[in-house]
């Protein structure tokens, strides 16, 4: 199992590889890890198509190690209650090889929403972002978009709602 310096040192070779695809801006991925690890660490989204991310999927789950990686960034609570785990048994997901291909993909597509919220709406600006995820939101049913993210519909509805916000509609 590789240890959280070593996934920190092959990020830096995926993201040395992104910068010289940068033209075509297509990252030459070839795990799931590669692409969590650029995510969290590159400074733009690397540009990978969703049947990538499948083929990916299909061929092995993210890492125990990423996904302690992943919870530095998203908070705990959420991730642990969008893989429906109890919070205080996350730490054994992260001794595990590979996790499930459906648990992969909740992460997958959190990841994917928390670095849209990250930075296209708040540019990177954490204590706003937070502070917007906690406020409830009148489009949103009264809802905090946090409440949302646990879960596939409440992703979809926030997906919905950031795409309104991007395009001017702010009811």
């Amino acid at each position: 199992m590789a240890t959280t310096q070593e996934i920190k040192e092959r990020c830096d070779i995926s993201r040395a590889k992104l910068e010289e695809n940068e033209e075509t801006q297509v990252a030459e991925i070839n795990t799931i890890d590669e692409l969590f690890r650029l995510r969290l660490f590159a400074t733009k989204e690397p540009r990978v198509t969703r049947l990538r991310i499948h083929k990916l999927i299909v061929v092995s789950g993210v890492s125990g190690p990423t996904l302690k990686l992943i919870t530095q960034y998203i908070p705990k609570n959420l991730v642990a209650e969008a893989l429906e785990v109890n919070p205080a048994n996350l730490a054994r997901l992260y001794q595990r090889k590979y996790l499930s291909r459906t648990q992969t993909e909740v992460l997958e597509d959190l990841a994917r929403l928390w670095g849209i919220i990250d930075e296209e709406l708040f540019a990177g600006d954490q204590q706003m972002m937070r502070r917007w995820l906690e406020t409830p939101v009148p489009a949103l049913d009264g809802e905090p978009p946090m409440k949302l993210m646990a879960s596939l519909t409440g992703r979809k509805l926030l997906n919905g709602h950031i795409k309104k916000l991007k395009s001017g509609d702010y009811s």
